[in-house]
């Protein structure tokens, strides 16, 4: 496809569907380069599409090549507030990333993963820890959880790290004379780490309804449905394992699930960088 026709043909459809892609994570890693080889595909396919990340700098091209059809909306805009208010934002963020930290390593022993076992040549030091571990975590993480929902909906302000997030934004730009999105695409659903409790929870939100279609992608493959694929407004996922994506469209039909290869962006950079002229 030439240049000229990659340009035209998505300003060339009457009215055309709104798609938001949400990209919580920006200038970490790789998901900034997949959340644009993402909004390029919608947009050849004809879709109008608004990003909403912190790193609006790697949509320049394709802002240029899209101008009908492209909004990028940097996210750090909707959350200047005043000091006082940021460094209570900064307070919650700092938990955020406590209970991250925790979701991980504590996952493996609540789920009773792998790791959470030693190997068969693992030393008595090792065996004991683990086995130790595998005793105390989930009884501590049961209680951890539990005052996490307790207070997490009604007391705390909303954060990129929590979906009622993307909800909110949905719902305000709904509000706006031709914003109204007709799905919401999370470039990385692995991030929220939920019970079925939390999941149950943000369905059934009275401050943040849902009222729009959302899916995404899902790097991290699994070996069952979890309580993302059971709620009602998750249309369904973007995969990279084949066989994880085949076992989720037979548990769930009505839902849709594909397969995307791991790719990456191949073009050069705009700017020669230092090393290379070295």
């Amino acid at each position: 496809m030439s240049e000229q026709q990659r340009t035209d043909a998505p300003q060339a459809a009457e009215n055309p569907q709104h798609i938001v892609l949400f990209n919580p994570i920006s200038n970490r890693g790789h998901l900034d380069g997949w959340a644009v080889l993402m909004a390029e595909c919608l947009l050849l396919q004809g879709y109008r599409v608004s990003c909403l990340t912190k790193n609006t700098g790697v949509f320049s091209k394709l802002a240029a090549q899209y101008p009908l059809a492209l909004a990028v909306i940097d996210d750090r805009q909707r959350r200047n507030h005043h000091p006082v208010y940021s460094a209570y934002l900064a307070y919650f963020d700092g938990l955020d990333r406590i209970h991250h930290w925790w979701g991980v390593i504590s996952d493996r022993y609540v789920n009773r993963r792998k790791e959470a076992f030693p190997a068969e040549d693992a030393g008595c030091w090792e065996r004991a820890v683990k086995w130790l571990a595998r005793a105390v975590t989930p009884p501590v993480y049961s209680v951890f959880d539990f005052c996490r929902r307790r207070w997490r909906w009604s007391l705390r302000p909303l954060h990129p790290m929590d979906p009622l997030y993307f909800v909110k934004i949905a719902n305000e730009m709904g509000e706006r004379e031709g914003e109204r999105p007709d799905f919401v695409f999370h470039t990385y659903l692995d991030m929220y780490l939920f019970s079925p409790a939390d999941w149950e929870a943000f369905s059934r939100s009275r401050r943040y309804p849902v009222r729009y279609p959302w899916g995404g992608i899902r790097f991290v493959p699994m070996n069952e449905p979890d309580a993302l694929c059971s709620v009602p407004s998750f249309r369904g996922a973007c995969l990279l394992d084949e066989t994880c994506c085949e076992m989720l469209q037979r548990a769930l039909p009505d839902k849709v699930f594909t397969v995307i290869p791991d790719f990456t962006g191949t073009g050069l950079p705009d700017a020669e960088p230092p090393i290379v002229t070295r």
